[in-house]
């Protein structure tokens, strides 16, 4: 992370960046921070596929095999964040919006009811109720593949 920049917690957007008030003008072009691709997760930690590592981690092969990358990756930090401590991501999923913090998200899905009337007419009222359904679809379609499997899903809640 660059000398000019400083992690900060708000109490209503939680963890973020700013530049230091001692700070230096940036150039157009200065890299401010970057992540080395052993600290990211994503599909491709959840598969293994090196120089990604799933860390010991692991869904049922034949989960990884069926379900889309999406399903896949969603799953995989589900799987992390109920590790708590005990997940290699911990240090980083903890800076997330946690389950009590849904406020914290700001995507319509987590919209309060008062909130949600401001989108009724809007074509963002469409494309969340679409986008909730297919959540909802793929979250069945990966339940029943998990309870099949033998894997617990009682932690995995809707």
């Amino acid at each position: 992370m660059s000398r000019f920049l400083e992690l900060a917690r708000g109490t209503s957007h939680g963890y973020y960046l700013r530049v230091r008030e001692d700070g230096e003008t940036l150039s157009k072009k200065a890299c401010v921070i970057n992540c080395p691709y052993s600290l990211t997760i994503s599909y491709l930690n959840a598969i293994s596929v090196p120089p990604f590592e799933s860390h010991g981690d692991s869904l049922p092969r034949q989960f990884l095999g069926d379900m889309d990358r999406h399903t896949v990756t969603v799953y995989f930090l589900m799987l992390q964040y109920l590790k708590k401590e005990n997940s290699f991501w911990w240090p980083y999923i903890r800076t997330l919006p946690q389950p009590d913090e849904i406020d914290k998200v700001g995507t319509p899905f987590w919209f309060s009811k008062e909130d949600r009337i401001w989108l009724l007419g809007t074509d963002l009222e469409e494309a969340s109720l679409t986008r909730v359904a297919i959540w909802k679809k793929d979250w069945e379609r990966a339940m029943q593949m998990l309870r099949v499997l033998g894997w617990p899903v009682e932690a995995y809640t809707w």
